[in-house]
């Protein structure tokens, strides 16, 4: 179906074999309204993934840093841990964290 010029929804009905109908005008609003909020739901789901992706990155920058000291201070086999806050601690203004040995036949990842 051709995407420029006018179409002709008549015909776009009548060739759909009854997979296409014409609703009355009264759905139209209720419709459009419909189409308005899920653009905005793709902007604001947009906004997210980027906040997402601003997330991970400062959470994998904080991770480098901490091992980085870590290892400066005789942690030396830190870079294969898995390292995870303690966010009840970081509530009440404390910053705690959890170093664990991966789990057997677990890829190392943070």
């Amino acid at each position: 179906m051709p995407t420029t010029g006018k179409i002709d929804w008549n015909k776009v009905v009548a060739d759909s074999n009854g997979a296409s109908l014409f609703l009355p005008e009264k759905f139209v609003d209720q419709a459009k309204e419909n189409e308005k909020l899920q653009a905005e739901i793709g902007e604001d789901a947009l906004a997210l993934s980027e906040k997402e992706q601003r997330l991970a990155n400062r959470h994998q920058n904080l991770l480098f840093a901490m091992q980085e000291w870590m290892a400066q201070y005789g942690y030396s086999d830190i870079w294969v841990k898995n390292i995870g806050f303690n966010v009840d601690a970081l509530k009440d203004g404390k910053f705690v964290i959890n170093v664990v040995e991966p789990m057997k036949n677990q890829s190392y990842r943070q």
